[in-house]
């Protein structure tokens, strides 16, 4: 669907791509606070939501924490390229 938007746009050649990575962060306070703390909305969260984002993120991404305490998160990307038509 949307390599059919590129099309509509006027683009040929459409190639797709979508490759599996890994995501790593130092830990998932980490990732917290690179996510949650680095966005335009963190200073309308309190110290207690985001306290309790930290609990859950805790406990849903312990399967991807090291035994280093490292996190390392599979992550997709959609990648799309096409020339002018």
């Amino acid at each position: 669907m949307l390599a059919a938007a590129f099309v509509r746009a006027g683009l040929e050649d459409i190639e797709t791509r979508t490759p599996i990575g890994t995501a790593r962060y130092a830990s998932v306070d980490a990732l917290v606070e690179i996510e949650v703390k680095g966005t335009p909305l963190a200073d309308r969260l309190s110290a207690e939501v985001v306290e309790r984002i930290l609990a859950e993120c805790r406990q849903i991404l312990d399967e991807y924490a090291t035994a280093s305490g490292t996190l390392e998160l599979p992550i997709r990307a959609v990648l799309i390229a096409g020339r002018k038509a």
